[in-house]
């Protein structure tokens, strides 16, 4: 099974990671969603919260099958718990 590339976000590629999906083993790729975000502001002319609803409409909210990329929503400790 191939890995779900998001070419548009290769900047934000943190790594694989390997998960359970049914009874066989799938490796995802992982997206480090603030860089995404980033990507998204620099190029699309996005603010912050379209960026982020974006992301959230077209990549966490979305099933794209078996090897779906993994959103990484990265704690900066920046925000109260």
């Amino acid at each position: 099974m191939e890995i779900l590339e998001l070419q548009k976000f290769k900047k934000a590629e943190l790594g694989i990671c390997t998960t359970w999906h049914g009874d066989q083993l799938v490796e995802r790729l992982v997206y480090d969603a603030i860089e995404m975000m980033r990507i998204l502001i620099a190029e699309e002319s996005m603010g912050e919260l379209e960026a982020a609803e974006f992301i959230e409409r077209e990549f966490v909210f979305k099933y794209a099958g078996d090897t779906q990329p993994i959103i990484l929503w990265k704690n900066t400790g920046d925000e109260d718990s």
